[in-house]
């Protein structure tokens, strides 16, 4: 059976390349542009929802076809993670001493 819907955060606003999977198999799919995705999967299955900041949220398929997800922020895994431009990230500690260190020319 095909499933269908969108994932967005608390407040409406869609993600762009949230990941979906069955959970168990390697069957997956990501939002497209505008928060829609479509995977097909069986009557029982559970659907994993993940995006980078959010909580994972599981939900188990029954008779439904289209099922919208709001995700929730993980404010804990916000803390973790500091990404720099295009030279990767680094942990909270590491960027204390990388961002307090003015620029002088």
């Amino acid at each position: 059976m095909e499933i269908i819907g969108s994932v967005s955060d608390t407040y409406g606003q869609s993600f762009s390349g949230a990941n979906i999977f069955v959970k168990g198999t390697s069957n997956g799919t990501q939002t497209d542009f505008d928060g829609n995705y479509s995977i097909n999967t069986y009557k029982g299955a559970e659907l994993v929802f993940t995006y980078i900041g959010f909580k994972a949220r599981v939900i188990e398929v029954q008779d439904l076809s289209i099922i919208h997800v709001s995700l929730e922020e993980d404010y804990q895994a916000l803390e973790e993670v500091v990404t720099i431009g295009y030279g990767g990230s680094l942990n909270r500690s590491q960027a204390v001493g990388v961002i307090s260190k003015p620029y002088i020319r």
